[in-house]
């Protein structure tokens, strides 16, 4: 009797499970996708982000949402903000992301859960008097709960840690944290790079793409 029990129950829950893809799948995606200026062929679409007010939308390839209280908050103005993600970007479960005029995330950027970034200092989400625009670079990782405010340029491949607060922007390769973050750590990650060589014999650059010197008359 137990196995057969435990049979039930497991398909209880593989149905219910594959009955929720479905409906992302064939209804949810495709008309969140109906709502969009540009979008990729591909999209990591874990559900539905909640919208509200007017937002445009332009999304790269492979763009991941996550599930939860996913919210996108646009304005109720004439000229609604611009919500631009990169290839392979991301937001993460029951963040909170408020665009009056625009938010940038770049390629490989990833927002975890729980974060929330706005363009606007404003008690009143739909309507802000002067919006500044919000960047995130290249490969930036963003932590969990983190509050990013208006204004604010995260560099390529900054790492931002848990529960912070970014107020000021933050430069590239760098660790940030606390409330108002701070830089600990720099060029953490950063990619290294050649440095070209030159003989002092022959005039010669040295390296990579180095061509002889042409011969002097």
């Amino acid at each position: 009797m137990k196995p057969l029990l435990r049979f039930l129950y497991e398909m209880h829950y593989l149905v219910a499970a594959t009955w929720r893809r479905l409906w992302i799948l064939f209804l949810k995606e495709p008309m969140f996708r109906s709502q969009l200026e540009e979008v990729g062929a591909t999209m990591v679409f874990y559900d539905s982000p909640i919208r509200t007010g007017k937002m445009r939308i332009q999304l790269g390839e492979g763009v991941m949402f996550g599930g939860g209280r996913l919210r996108l908050n646009g304005t109720d103005g004439l000229n609604p903000g611009l919500l631009i993600m990169g290839n392979h970007s991301g937001i993460g479960a029951n963040t909170r992301v408020t665009v009056h005029q625009r938010v940038v995330l770049e390629d490989h950027a990833m927002v975890s859960f729980d974060c929330s970034i706005s363009d606007a200092d404003t008690a009143d989400e739909r309507r802000a008097q002067s919006p500044k625009p919000v960047h995130i670079g290249r490969y930036a990782w963003i932590g969990n709960g983190v509050r990013i405010y208006q204004g604010v340029t995260i560099g390529e491949g900054a790492i931002i840690g848990a529960k912070s607060v970014v107020a000021n922007d933050i430069p590239p390769y760098c660790v940030a944290l606390g409330n108002p973050a701070e830089v600990y750590f720099r060029n953490v990650g950063r990619p290294k790079t050649k440095q070209a060589q030159t003989s002092t014999t022959s005039g010669t650059q040295i390296g990579p793409t180095s061509t002889p010197a042409a011969p002097q008359e």
